[in-house]
């Protein structure tokens, strides 16, 4: 199901609450959510996303109107964001959706037209395990101690 669908199948579990979070499954972070959460009740915005700088490693291809490349920029190095699969809402969000649809395409454009979408930027760490070098990466991590997503550990 759509990511949109599955927060309508869970509306009975967040009955009475003003604000929930949720995130993909798949993604590491070590973003401050307390301050997030602070942030986002003193804002006037129904949902809410975590902006990062992409992992991935691959470059960019800028080309002149033709076929000639430019230049080959690595993403990393840029000013690139994408949705870092880390959400804030409020409840009021599970009234704009609509059996079967997605969350990013449909919701989020109306969020954004009526200036009620917010993004935060985090530059800290943050990665998707997508592929196998990324479950390497991260399993390398917490081998050696050094895995920033784990906050609990720190307190």
């Amino acid at each position: 199901t759509t990511i949109g669908e599955r927060l309508r199948r869970v509306r009975h579990l967040l009955a009475g609450e003003e604000m929930f979070l949720a995130n993909y499954g798949d993604t590491l972070t070590d973003a401050p959510l307390d301050q997030l959460v602070e942030t986002f009740e003193a804002s006037d915005a129904i949902a809410a996303l975590l902006s990062v700088r992409p992992s991935y490693s691959f470059h960019m291809v800028e080309t002149d109107d033709g076929c000639r490349v430019r230049a080959l920029r690595d993403v990393v190095a840029s000013d690139l964001r994408v949705n870092g699969g880390g959400y804030l809402f409020r409840s009021s969000i599970l009234d704009r959706l609509v059996p079967g649809q997605d969350l990013i395409d449909e919701p989020f454009t109306a969020l954004a037209a009526e200036g009620t979408l917010a993004a935060y930027r985090h530059d800290g760490f943050w990665v998707s395990l997508d592929t196998l070098k990324d479950l390497e990466f991260l399993q390398r991590l917490e081998a050696g101690g050094a895995a920033p997503w784990a906050a609990w550990r720190r307190s």
